[in-house]
């Protein structure tokens, strides 16, 4: 088993897009990883959405690792084929597409993402992009998430990892001193510890400090060994429902016929309600 360090990356521009981005640390090599989405709009307020999500991805990249830009961009427009744009110089697509070219990004998903019922009509939505066309590796697709009406696109990047430890440490809350902690947060004074700061971020970080010392101070630390075997996580029945779907898929895509279409939708959502079935069960037990 290996794994990386992840970070999360603050945006602190202030932008309202959704963007979310981490930086993960191997031995000898560090990526900061970009995931986006962008709604299937094309007005006049989605010119405004792509300038400045096109801000924010220039932003995130001004740091000297290297970037990969990823997600949901829902720009039809772009043909990656033969690497062309919608030519009105105004469009959301012709935005985005010169940010790619003026900051030399390889396009790297080279089959359509999402499924059109017009033949000859397919897309590439979901992009994975970045400068560095030795990196990334591996780029297929998968059975969607969920309900959703997009591949999956996977892809490996290059990298040493950093080996996975064979303990994790955790707190343990079942012999926690809850006295201690009662007593400690009742004599905090709130007002001047949070809500004195302006800054959300302050404020955050000084709510955090409290709980953080509580925990530190009145809850013991336990050291678990990590398992070489991984856990299943769900029941049976829906694994087996989740290997239908992802046949139903396969199917669908080979021959895309309405019938084949239909039979996965149903599938689908068969899966997604086993899954939330399973979920609700297991919190309810825990509330017992």
């Amino acid at each position: 088993k290996a794994s990386s360090v992840m970070i999360p990356t603050h945006l602190t521009n202030g932008s309202d897009v959704e963007i979310i981005a981490i930086d993960v640390f191997c031995t000898q090599i560090t990526y900061r990883i970009v995931n986006c989405y962008r709604r299937p709009t094309y007005d006049q307020e989605a010119i405004v959405y792509v300038k400045a999500m096109v801000d924010c991805l220039k932003f995130l990249s001004k740091i000297g690792v290297t970037v990969l830009v990823v997600g949901d961009f829902n720009l039809p427009g772009i043909n990656w084929d033969l690497d062309v744009a919608d030519p009105e110089s105004l469009s959301v697509a012709n935005i985005f597409f010169k940010y790619v070219n003026e900051t030399d990004l390889y396009q790297f998903v080279n089959f359509p993402t999402r499924r059109s019922n017009i033949v000859g009509h397919d897309s590439i939505l979901d992009l994975i992009l970045c400068c560095d066309r030795s990196v990334v590796f591996d780029v297929g697709s998968d059975a969607p998430f969920s309900t959703s009406d997009h591949d999956v696109v996977k892809f490996n990047l290059v990298g040493d990892v950093i080996n996975e430890p064979s303990t994790s440490v955790y707190y343990d809350f079942n012999n926690a001193s809850w006295s201690d902690i009662n007593r400690t947060l009742a004599n905090i004074n709130w007002n001047s510890v949070v809500f004195d700061e302006s800054d959300p971020g302050k404020c955050y970080e000084a709510f955090y400090s409290v709980i953080n010392f509580c925990l530190e101070s009145f809850v013991p630390k336990k050291i678990a060994r990590m398992s070489d075997k991984k856990r299943n996580r769900y029941p049976r029945h829906v694994k087996q429902l989740l290997s239908k779907k992802k046949a139903c898929w396969r199917r669908s895509k080979r021959f895309s016929t309405d019938a084949l279409k239909a039979k996965y939708k149903e599938s689908s959502i068969k899966c997604k309600e086993a899954i939330e079935n399973y979920h609700s069960t297991y919190e309810n037990r825990l509330l017992e």
